[in-house]
C-alpha cells in the first residue's frame, strides 16, 4: 500500500458507499414490511406468495451472473449508482402490480437491481478500504443492517397511519433514487478505483476467476446459512420448542441482528488489531458455540443469549470474505462469484433447516447452522490478505 493512499484516504467516497449500503438495506426493509398488506390486496395463498417471492432471488443470482463483467468493462461507479436508482424506481412496481404474474415479474426487477447492487458497492467498497489502508469493510455492512432498521421502522409507521403499499412504496422509492443520484458523484471513478492496485491485481478481464473466489464463497455460504436460521427460525424456535410468548419470540431475531450489527461496527477495529483469520476464526468458533446453546437451551432467556452470541459470531465474516475475493484477481467477477454462492445459503438455509426439523425436530436440525460455522472456522485461512 503507498504512502499516498495511506495520506489521501478518500472520505467522500466512503461516506457514498456508506450511504449505498443504506440505500439496498432499507429498500428491501421497506418492501418486507408490506408483504402482508399486497398478499391482502392481491388475495394470494401462502403457495402464490411463496411462488411470488422466488422472483426476487431469481432475479438477484441472474443478475450476479453477469454483473462481474459489467463492472470489469466500466467500473462500479456507474453500476453501483444505476442499479441503485434503479433499485429505488423498482419498488413501485410491486406495489402496483394488480395480479401474480405482474408482481412475479415485478419482483424478477427488484431482485435484479438488487443483486447488481450488492455486487457493485461491494467492489467499491473493497476500493475504498484499498485506498484507506486499514479495514473499514465491516462498517458498511453494519450500515445495511442500519438501513434495514430504519426501513423497517419508516414502514411500520406507514402502515400505523394507514397508508397502502401505492403510495409507501413509489414515495419510499423515489427519496431512495434521488439520494441514490446525490451520492453518485462522491464514489470513485475507475481510474481512482485502481489507483492502488490490490497485491495480486492484473488487468481486467484477462484473468479467470480462481479457485479462492468458489471457497470464498462457499465460506459465506456456510455463514449465511446462519443469518437465513436467524431471520426465519428463531421466533418459530422459541415459541413451538420453548413455549415462549410471542413478544419474547419476536425478541430471537433482534438479539441476533443487534449483535450483529455492533459487532460489524466494532469489527473493523478488531481486523485491524488480530487480522482478518483470527476474526474469521474465532467469529465462527464463537457463533457455533451460539447455535449450540440454543439448540440445547431449556428456556427462552438462553436461547435468546444464544441467538445474540451467534449474531455476534458471525457479524465480521461476511465481510472479510467480499474484501478477500474483491482483491482476488478478476476482482469483480471474484466477488459475483462468492456473492452468488453466499446468497445461496442464505436462500436454501431455511428450508434446509425446515426439511431436517420434519425429519427429527427443530431443536435439533438447528445444529446445522452450528456445523456450518465450524465450517466457517475451518475456511479462515482463506480470507488471509497478503502484506501491502
Amino acid at each position: 500500500m503507498t504512502s499516498r493512499a495511506l495520506a489521501s484516504p478518500p472520505y467522500a467516497a466512503r461516506r457514498a458507499v456508506f450511504g449505498y449500503f443504506f440505500i439496498a438495506g432499507a429498500a428491501l426493509a421497506v418492501w418486507v414490511a408490506y408483504i402482508p398488506l399486497v398478499k391482502q390486496d392481491l388475495r394470494l395463498g401462502e403457495s402464490a406468495l411463496g411462488v411470488a417471492l422466488l422472483a426476487l432471488a431469481a432475479g438477484a443470482l441472474a443478475a450476479m451472473q453477469v454483473v462481474g463483467h459489467v463492472v470489469e468493462r466500466f467500473g462500479s461507479r456507474p453500476v453501483t449508482a444505476a442499479s441503485a436508482v434503479l433499485l429505488g424506481l423498482s419498488l413501485a412496481g410491486p406495489a402496483l402490480a394488480p395480479n401474480l404474474p405482474a408482481l412475479f415479474g415485478a419482483l424478477l426487477v427488484v431482485g435484479a437491481c438488487n443483486g447488481t447492487l450488492d455486487v457493485a458497492m461491494n467492489v467499491q467498497a473493497v476500493a475504498v478500504e484499498r485506498r484507506y489502508g486499514r479495514p473499514i469493510m465491516a462498517a458498511f455492512h453494519a450500515v445495511y443492517s442500519v438501513g434495514n432498521v430504519a426501513g423497517a421502522l419508516a414502514a411500520s409507521l406507514a402502515i400505523r397511519a394507514g397508508l397502502p403499499a401505492t403510495v409507501t412504496l413509489p414515495a419510499a422509492g423515489i427519496l431512495l433514487a434521488t439520494l441514490a443520484g446525490c451520492a453518485a458523484r462522491g464514489l470513485l471513478g475507475a481510474a481512482e478505483e485502481h489507483a492502488v492496485p490490490g497485491p495480486e491485481e492484473t488487468p481486467a478481464g484477462r484473468a479467470p476467476v480462481p479457485l479462492a473466489a468458489s471457497l470464498l464463497g462457499l465460506v459465506a455460504f456456510c455463514c449465511l446459512v446462519g443469518e437465513g436460521a436467524a431471520a426465519d427460525w428463531s421466533a418459530v424456535h422459541l415459541r413451538d420448542r420453548l413455549a415462549a410468548p410471542p413478544a419474547t419470540a419476536a425478541l430471537g431475531y433482534a438479539a441476533f441482528a443487534a449483535a450483529m450489527t455492533t459487532g460489524r461496527f466494532l469489527g473493523d477495529r478488531v481486523v485491524g488489531a488480530l487480522g482478518p483469520v483470527h476474526v474469521v476464526r474465532y467469529g465462527g468458533l464463537l457463533a457455533a458455540a451460539g447455535f449450540t446453546i440454543v439448540v440445547l437451551a431449556p428456556a427462552p432467556y438462553p436461547a435468546l443469549a444464544g441467538w445474540a452470541i451467534s449474531g455476534a459470531g458471525l457479524a465480521a465474516v461476511v465481510p472479510q470474505i467480499f474484501t478477500a475475493a474483491g482483491n482476488l484477481p478478476a476482482g469483480p467477477r471474484s466477488l459475483a462469484r462468492a456473492t452468488t454462492l453466499g446468497y445461496l445459503g442464505l436462500l436454501t438455509g431455511p428450508p434446509l433447516i425446515g426439511f431436517f426439523a420434519d425429519l427429527t425436530d427443530l431443536s435439533a436440525a438447528l445444529a446445522v447452522p452450528a456445523v456450518l460455522a465450524l465450517a466457517v472456522a475451518a475456511g479462515a485461512p482463506l480470507v488471509r490478505r497478503a502484506p501491502g
